[in-house]
């Protein structure tokens, strides 16, 4: 093979690689956690596709804040003790059951 029929192979080949890397996602969980309307959009276009996008990087992110948004801060939280979880447990029992 000639110098020019090598470099016509790889040039082509060495910048469809380049274009292969993906650039870090500014779509983190944190942006997600501070923006609810985007979380929610994109939660809704995951869980429409599941197939698709499943392991997709955005969807990941945007079911991860969702995860952390639904549960909220373990420190803003007031402290329970276990007597207190169970004797709320069994009022909310008691009122259902009535």
């Amino acid at each position: 093979m000639t110098k020019h029929a090598i470099r016509r192979i790889l040039i082509p080949l060495i910048l469809s690689l380049v274009g292969c890397t993906r650039p870090p996602s500014e779509f983190t969980v944190d942006y997600y956690l501070s923006n609810n309307a985007a979380r929610e959009e994109k939660l809704s276009e995951c869980a429409n596709d599941p197939g698709a996008l499943q392991g997709d990087a955005l969807c990941v992110n945007a079911q991860k804040a969702g995860a952390i948004k639904g549960l909220g801060s373990l420190r803003e939280r007031p402290r329970t003790s276990l007597l207190e979880a169970q004797e709320r447990r069994e009022k909310e029992q008691g009122k259902s059951g009535n």
